[in-house]
């Protein structure tokens, strides 16, 4: 099945209506940064947020910003849109080298839209932290919203707290 845009106010409100990724939380960044430290800072800020990011892009540069993806995040999932509810409209799904490798030099002209979500960041809980709040009498469900709030694998801190308990 083929889902194309119908026009509206922006590529990016366009590209997000068909891009299947949770998008009511997003982050638009305007024209991808130039430069990869300032790349790879927004990525990792992004990444951290679990949001995903829209940018802009300009045809002699999407190979080489899809080519940092995919040297930093493989696993990251992208939808790549060029011409948006235009006639030359395309739009390619997948992670950054599924989409290198249909991208050839005859389809690069044109604007260019794109979404990357980053795979989750495993957040490694603080086991003193945890141990602390164990001895100062803090229930498994309290415990529990701490390590929610704080970004941690709720079933593992569980799982350390029980395991701790019982030693």
């Amino acid at each position: 099945m083929i889902i194309s845009p119908i026009p509206g106010p922006s590529a990016v409100s366009a590209l997000v209506s068909i891009a299947g990724i949770g998008a009511d939380n997003y982050i638009f960044g305007g024209f991808f940064p130039k430069k990869e430290g300032q790349a790879l800072a927004m990525l990792k800020n992004m990444g951290v947020l679990s949001i995903p990011i829209v940018c802009f892009e300009s045809p002699k540069r999407i190979k080489k910003t899809l080519t940092l993806l995919n040297n930093y995040y493989k696993d990251a999932y992208c939808v790549v849109g060029k011409e948006l509810t235009k006639c030359y409209e395309s739009i390619l799904y997948g992670n950054p080298s599924q989409i290198l490798d249909t991208l050839t030099d005859d389809i690069l002209k044109g604007e260019w839209c794109f979404i990357v979500s980053l795979p989750k960041e495993k957040k490694e809980f603080n086991t003193a932290f945890i141990k602390q709040a164990c001895e100062l009498g803090l229930t498994q469900n309290q415990i529990g919203t701490l390590a929610k709030t704080l970004g941690w694998n709720k079933k593992e801190v569980y799982n350390y707290v029980l395991n701790y308990k019982q030693d």
